[in-house]
């Protein structure tokens, strides 16, 4: 769903920086978006019998497209990450619209799934509940950072089934 009053898609966004703790967070956001898309194109393209029918299919293509711009994306956090050392923030630089509404959809689609993942850890007789709390608490916290500049202005966008 889409905001109010929102952008265009093309339009773009000046001096995009981001805390490192979410640029950590989205870049493994990006790494586990990717792994899903991969896994998607896989069932298909290494089925013996179907994989022949979904050679030339257009469905397949954007997933191919969207699984390369993911892996290029998450390239470009790779790279400034690792160079900005003992800084407190990363510098996107300038941004389209569009690209701020995919990061978004990647780092919340990623949050469900880690809420996912502990409630499967919350369900274990013997996990432990200061753990969970404090996993969850920070879950919380993640998922508040993309109510906050620059990801307050966009709104998610709908990923690939």
């Amino acid at each position: 769903m889409r905001l109010e009053n929102e952008f265009a898609e093309d339009h773009v966004h000046r001096d995009i920086h981001l805390g490192i703790p979410v640029a950590e967070f989205l870049h493994k956001a990006l790494r586990h978006e990717e792994k899903r898309l991969r896994i998607k194109m896989n069932l298909v393209e290494d089925h013996p019998e179907l994989s022949w029918l979904a050679a030339d299919s257009s469905q397949l293509e954007v997933y191919r497209h969207t699984y390369k711009w993911t892996g290029k994306f998450r390239q470009f956090f790779d790279e400034l990450l690792r160079t900005a050392a003992d800084q407190n923030e990363i510098q996107l630089g300038d941004m389209k619209h569009g690209m701020l509404r995919k990061l978004k959809a990647i780092g919340l689609a990623y949050i469900g799934f880690l809420r996912e993942e502990l409630q499967k850890y919350g369900g274990e007789p013997l996990q432990a509940p200061p753990l969970y709390r404090d996993i969850d608490d920070r879950i919380v916290r993640l998922e508040e950072s993309f109510s906050q500049k620059p990801f307050d202005a966009v709104s998610p966008e709908e990923l690939l089934p």
